[in-house]
């Protein structure tokens, strides 16, 4: 993933901290402030934001906005299953709370990676739609490929995580559109000039796309409501 920047304009005292690295750099030195993107480490996006001096994007747009995006399109996605390891404790902590305020009840099965096909097997008898929970040691071509195996013969959508995941045949995806991710960041940088408050992270909604394919649900028979979303659609086929 690239961004392009000009970082004419931005403020002496602030800093834009493009991935992991960036950020954690960034945040030694003491009362630094700026936006961060691309992060993909929770607990260090976490403790960033606690310090109310940093705010931003992070790989993945934020769960509630997936809750969101899951209930608008498909009303009768109640139960969401994944999967997930002891890593990513703190990721589910915050899926759990973005699915509560959003109606949605999560079936997680912690798994080591040897027993994942076994628990996605179960899930996609149990669960209204499986998502590809980002778990660095779970989420790989082999678990992807098998989930997109089970969507079509156990007729339940697979969410997925980006755009590539869409195009590889997953129903949908909440995802951030790269291309227009710096211009959203200029306009939260902005806003943080002209009131002295630091952006939340809707700020960043504007850059929110859901992509989706419309032949996948055809061949799974649901009916999907993009006309109610509540960011911009776009559909991949």
């Amino acid at each position: 993933m690239q961004l392009e920047f000009d970082a004419a304009g931005l403020p002496v005292d602030f800093v834009l901290a493009i991935g992991d690295s960036a950020l954690a750099e960034a945040m030694k030195f003491q009362d630094s402030k700026g936006i961060f993107l691309l992060v993909t480490d929770v607990s260090l996006a976490s403790q960033a934001v606690s310090t109310g001096r940093w705010q931003g994007a992070m790989i993945q747009p934020p769960y509630e906005f997936h809750m969101k995006a899951l209930r608008s399109m498909l009303p009768h996605v109640i139960h969401l299953g994944l999967i997930h390891s002891p890593e990513s404790e703190q990721a589910l902590h915050l899926l759990l709370q973005a699915a509560s305020r959003t109606g949605l009840v999560i079936k997680a099965k912690r798994v080591e990676p040897a027993g994942s096909l076994q628990a996605l097997r179960f899930l996609f008898d149990e669960c209204h739609a499986v998502f590809m929970f980002p778990d660095t040691r779970l989420l790989n071509n082999l678990t992807m490929e098998s989930m997109l195996l089970l969507q079509q013969e156990k007729r339940r959508a697979v969410i997925g995580i980006s755009k590539t995941s869409v195009a590889a045949g997953a129903l949908m995806a909440v995802a951030y559109d790269l291309e227009r991710l710096p211009e959203v960041t200029y306009r939260a940088i902005k806003g943080y000039q002209e009131s002295g408050q630091m952006p939340d992270e809707t700020a960043f909604a504007d850059a929110v796309v859901v992509y989706y394919n419309s032949e996948v649900a055809q061949r799974l028979g649901l009916q999907l409501n993009s006309g109610k979303l509540p960011f911009r659609a776009v559909e991949l086929k």
